[in-house]
């Protein structure tokens, strides 16, 4: 195997080909359609690839792992370097959402092996009921949500809306709704009031997210759902295990917002 320190070296189309996992004719095609044209070219025509070329190489690789279409992938890496990196954070955020929920599976997979027959003999491991249904979903509270607001317009609103999500629409949500909870946190730790003009105007920006993307959320309903986030168990479990007193800090927050917009 040949060893390159020098980045004015280059690399054969049948090497990068052997390197990057790819066939001759997608590095054709990505040429033709000027997604990765190499940098250099012999005397007798033949493509050369800088080092520069491999890691715009590595980059359509991952997108294209990622499932982006080919002009999706040009677009972003013809894009300015913060909007690049903004699309790499908010996958990363994806596939980490994505592990945990794998990871989940794992572990159901993992009880579900301890208590087939060829392992639950006298002796052998044994379930705890009370694990068995751990990291699945709760569809209980789905149902419940569904009989509690079904009937409203913003409910309805959010299920025609949410019926119309493809993959990239529900990344771009996450991602989203992620660095506003992030933002929140943030302020939290750092001690800034819930009731500061800078944590409000998170506090806004959470109301708009769901406006955006589920229902037209006004002052009022976002209100109520603060009082949803520390007086229902299970969504105040959810904000405080990422730090104690979250819940009570993003509600507070809101109220805030609400009687700034009064």
């Amino acid at each position: 195997m040949t060893h390159r320190t020098n980045e004015s070296d280059t690399y054969g189309i049948g090497e990068v080909a052997r390197l990057a996992g790819v066939t001759v004719r997608a590095l054709h095609h990505y040429d033709e359609i000027a997604l990765l044209r190499p940098s250099m070219r012999t005397a007798a025509g033949y493509r050369r690839y800088t080092r520069v070329d491999l890691l715009r190489l590595q980059r359509i690789r991952l997108f294209r792992e990622l499932d982006f279409s080919l002009d999706d992938v040009r677009a972003l890496l013809d894009a300015p370097d913060e909007e690049l990196r903004a699309a790499l954070v908010g996958q990363r955020e994806v596939l980490f959402r994505n592990l945990e929920s794998t990871q989940s599976l794992i572990s159901i997979i993992d009880r579900v092996l301890d208590s087939t027959p060829a392992s639950t003999h006298e002796g052998g491991p044994q379930v705890i009921v009370d694990d068995m249904f751990k990291g699945f979903r709760n569809e209980e509270f789905a149902q419940e949500a569904e009989e509690r607001w079904g009937s409203t317009e913003a409910w309805k609103d959010a299920k025609r809306r949410v019926a119309t999500y493809d993959l990239d629409d529900w990344k771009v949500m996450a991602a989203e709704a992620k660095t506003i909870n992030d933002a929140l946190l943030e302020q939290m730790q750092a001690g800034i009031p819930a009731s500061s003009a800078e944590v409000t105007a998170i506090a806004e920006e959470h109301r708009l997210h769901i406006s955006k993307w589920f229902y037209d959320c006004t002052t009022e309903a976002h209100v109520g759902l603060a009082e949803m986030y520390v007086a229902d168990p299970r969504f105040r479990a959810n904000y405080d295990a990422q730090a104690p007193g979250f819940a009570d800090y993003v509600a507070e927050a809101i109220h805030a917002n609400a009687e700034r917009a009064a």
